[in-house]
């Protein structure tokens, strides 16, 4: 197989030739057709996370180790079935689930593999798909994306999987109360996405940055339901006063949070509205 790998921090793939894996027991070989890049693979690539004030975790001393093929949004057809893997047949097209654990604690063994403490997660902590080829440890790491572009499919495996978890938390909640997305970026875009697929008709979006309240009122929040929030709005009602636009007839605070952007300015923007029963 071939891969695309990280040799060195902050220099240039590099292309490998490395053995193609040869599945076991339930494992399933996937030859990768699809994958996302995450804003997460530049940090990966660059050796660390900055965590400001001049401070930074080393990938390194989280147990990421070069060479690496990134790429954990995968999608790819079934090229060899281990012989205890049932379910599926060559040629299948599936959605890789990459949050891959040891595959022996308890939490693997209850399959919230994401939660283990040992995690072999692909595209960090064993190549992804910038190979040519992964390794799913089991069927039920395989999802079939039906009729869904696998180009958009292949971004489920992190993004939505992100924005799905979030807004089971805050669930159950009537389809008309509302529920505040902080941050209409790549995340919030999703959020809405699958909010509307959930039937939820009132959401609300806050965002400091103009450019991204503009992106969902043309792309996937067109219709009824959608409001458009901005930071001096959020910080009026924060005080308990009426914002630039007075206060709306019957309007009351949402039932359901959450924040989906990484600027610590953008919670206090939304903070106002992050009030549950």
């Amino acid at each position: 197989m071939r891969a695309w790998a990280v040799v060195e921090n902050g220099k240039p793939l590099q292309e490998l030739e490395l053995p193609t894996p040869e599945p076991k027991g339930t494992e399933v070989l996937i030859a990768v057709t699809h994958c996302g890049v995450c804003h997460s693979d530049l940090h990966i690539w660059e050796g660390y996370y900055d965590l400001g004030g001049g401070q930074r975790m080393s990938l390194k001393d989280r147990g990421v180790v070069l060479p690496l093929a990134m790429g954990h949004e995968i999608v790819g057809r079934v090229a060899k079935l281990g012989p205890d893997a049932k379910g599926m047949k060559v040629g299948d097209l599936r959605i890789v689930f990459p949050w891959l654990g040891c595959g022996t604690c308890d939490k693997c063994l209850a399959e919230e593999d994401n939660m283990c403490l040992t995690p072999r997660s692909l595209g960090v902590y064993a190549n992804g798909g910038y190979g040519t080829h992964v390794i799913a440890p089991h069927p039920r790491h395989l999802v079939d994306p039906g009729t869904v572009d696998p180009a958009v499919a292949a971004t489920y495996a992190c993004s939505g999987i992100t924005v799905y978890s979030a807004i089971r938390k805050v669930m159950p909640i009537p389809p008309d109360e509302a529920i505040v997305v902080v941050g209409a970026g790549g995340l919030g875009l999703n959020a809405i996405a699958v909010l509307r697929a959930m039937q939820h008709q009132n959401i609300v979006v806050v965002d400091i940055s103009a450019e991204a309240r503009r992106r969902p009122e043309g792309r996937c929040a067109q219709g009824r339901g959608w409001q458009r929030r901005g930071r001096d709005e959020a910080h009026h009602r924060q005080r308990g006063r009426p914002g630039p636009g007075g206060d709306r007839p019957g309007e009351r605070n949402p039932d359901g949070a959450f924040r989906l952007r990484g600027a610590a300015q953008g919670w206090e923007a939304g903070a106002g509205w992050a009030v549950r029963r």
